[in-house]
C-alpha cells in the first residue's frame, strides 16, 4: 500500500506514514465496523451484543476496551485505530484521547501524541497523569523547562502522585541536580513500589553521589527485576572491579 499523501510505500496496517507523518485512509480503520456482529461489551455486568445496540451508546466503551487490549500487546497501530473509533462516537472521551496519545508516543508519532495530551488537558486540566506523560514527552524532546513545569504542576495537583516525583527525579539527574534528584526518588519510594527502571535511575543517582556500594545495590535490584540497562552496567562495573584488582594483586 502507498501513502495517500507522499506516495511512498508503507505497510498495510500503518495509520501514520513513517515518511510524512500524515494519517492514511486506506488502513484497517475503515474496516473496523465490518466485524462487529459477533462482538460485544460488558456493561454493568451484562454482555451486550453490538449488533443489538439501537444507538451508538456503549460502542465507545467497546472500542476503548479493545484498544487497551491492543496497547497491552504492544500493537500500537491497531490501538490507535480503535481509540479513533471511540473518539468519533464520543469526542469528549478524554480517557481515550489520553491513551491514544500514549499509543502514538510509543509508535514514535510525537507530534500527534502531544496534540492528544494537550487536548486531554483542555478537557481535564487537573489530570496529573496526563501532565506527567506530556512532561515525559517534552523530556525526550529536550524541552527541559516545559517538562519541569509539567512535573511540578502534577505534584501540586496531587502531592502524593508517585510518577511526578519519579519523573522529576529523572529530570534533576539529567540536569545534574543530584541532591534534588535523590530527594525526589526517596519520596517516590515511600509512596509505593518502584519498577526496575526506577531502581536503575536510583543507582545512577547514587553513582553521581560517588556512593558506588549503594549504586551497585540498586542496579542489582533493577537487574533482578529484568532491566537490561542495569544488567549491562553491572557487567561493566564487575569488569572494572576485576581490572582494578588485577592492577593491585597484593
Amino acid at each position: 500500500m502507498f501513502c495517500d499523501y507522499c506516495g511512498k510505500e508503507i505497510k498495510e496496517e500503518s495509520i501514520y506514514c513513517r515518511f510524512c507523518g500524515k494519517k492514511n485512509n486506506k488502513s484497517k480503520a475503515g474496516k473496523l465496523n465490518e466485524n462487529l456482529d459477533n462482538s460485544g461489551i460488558d456493561i454493568g455486568g451484562e454482555f451486550i451484543s453490538l449488533k443489538n445496540l439501537t444507538s451508538q451508546k456503549g460502542k465507545e466503551k467497546y472500542f476503548y476496551q479493545i484498544a487497551g487490549e491492543a496497547y497491552d500487546k504492544e500493537e500500537y497501530l491497531e490501538a490507535i485505530e480503535y481509540y479513533d473509533e471511540a473518539i468519533k462516537i464520543k469526542p469528549d472521551y478524554w480517557q481515550a484521547i489520553h491513551d491514544r496519545g500514549l499509543a502514538k508516543a510509543r509508535y514514535g508519532h510525537y507530534d500527534g501524541a502531544m496534540e492528544d495530551f494537550n487536548h486531554t488537558l483542555k478537557l481535564n486540566p487537573k489530570d496529573a497523569s496526563t501532565l506527567c506523560n506530556k512532561g515525559e514527552l517534552l523530556l525526550v524532546q529536550k524541552k527541559y523547562k516545559d517538562a519541569l513545569f509539567c512535573f511540578q504542576s502534577a505534584i501540586e495537583i496531587n502531592p502524593n502522585f508517585q510518577a511526578g516525583y519519579l519523573l522529576r527525579a529523572r529530570f534533576n539527574y539529567m540536569v545534574n541536580k543530584i541532591a534534588d534528584a535523590f530527594q525526589d526518588i526517596l519520596k517516590a519510594s515511600k509512596l509505593g513500589e518502584l519498577k526496575a527502571v526506577d531502581y536503575f535511575i536510583w543507582g545512577c543517582i547514587y553513582e553521581a553521589k560517588k556512593d558506588t556500594v549503594k549504586a551497585k545495590e540498586m542496579w542489582v535490584i533493577s537487574s533482578n527485576l529484568g532491566d537490561a540497562q542495569a544488567k549491562a552496567v553491572l557487567k561493566e562495573f564487575s569488569s572494572k572491579e576485576k581490572d582494578d584488582a588485577d592492577d593491585f594483586p597484593f
